[in-house]
C-alpha cells in the first residue's frame, strides 16, 4: 500500500527523535560514569570487558585524543586487590612483548587505582570461541584459532617469566 509523503516524513521524524533520545541517554550515561569515577585527563566512552575483579573501559585521553583502555577495580575498597593491580602494572611496565599491551600510567588516589593501557580493537577471544562452538568451524578457522591461542600462550608465558 503506498504511503503519502507526509506519513513518510512523520516516520522519518519519529526515527530521528528516537535516535536523538538514544544518543542523549548514552551521553548522560557516559557523563555520569565519568563524574562517578572521576579520572582526570580521560573520558570513559564504554565498557569493553568485565572480569571477576575489574572492568575495562574504552577511554579517550583528553591531552591528545588517543584511544586507551582503562582497567578499574570493581571493589575499590579492597586494599589487596589494589596492591595486585599495582603489581600487575609493575610487571606490565617491564614487559616488552608483541602480544601484551603496554601499561602507560597507573593512577592511584586515596580510594582507587586505575591502569591506563594500550587499546587494542577487536573481538574478545571468548566471543570467538563461543562462535566456534555454536557453528561448525572450518579447518582454516580452527588453524587460525590455534595460531591465536599459541600467541596467547607465548604472551602468558612471558608474563609469568617476568
Amino acid at each position: 500500500m503506498p504511503t503519502s509523503d507526509s506519513s513518510q516524513h512523520d516516520e522519518t521524524g519519529d526515527m530521528r527523535d528516537t535516535i536523538g533520545r538514544i544518543a542523549h541517554a548514552a551521553k548522560i550515561s557516559r557523563d555520569g560514569l565519568n563524574r562517578r569515577l572521576g579520572i582526570d585527563g580521560y573520558e570513559l566512552l564504554r565498557e569493553i570487558a568485565r572480569g571477576g575483579q575489574a572492568v575495562v573501559y574504552l577511554a579517550k585521553r583528553l591531552a591528545d585524543g588517543k584511544a586507551v583502555a582503562v582497567k578499574i577495580l570493581t571493589d575499590q575498597g579492597d586494599r589487596r586487590a589494589i596492591k595486585r593491580l599495582q603489581s600487575e602494572a609493575a610487571v606490565l611496565r617491564r614487559l616488552d612483548h608483541p602480544n601484551i599491551v603496554a601499561c602507560h600510567e597507573v593512577i592511584a588516589t586515596d580510594h582507587a587505582c586505575y591502569l591506563v593501557m594500550d587499546y587494542v580493537p577487536g573481538v574478545p577471544l571468548t566471543v570467538l570461541l563461543d562462535e566456534m562452538s555454536i557453528r561448525r568451524a572450518s579447518l582454516t578457522s580452527l588453524r587460525n584459532m590455534l595460531d591465536m591461542l599459541a600467541k596467547v600462550c607465548r604472551a602468558l608465558h612471558a608474563a609469568h617469566e617476568a
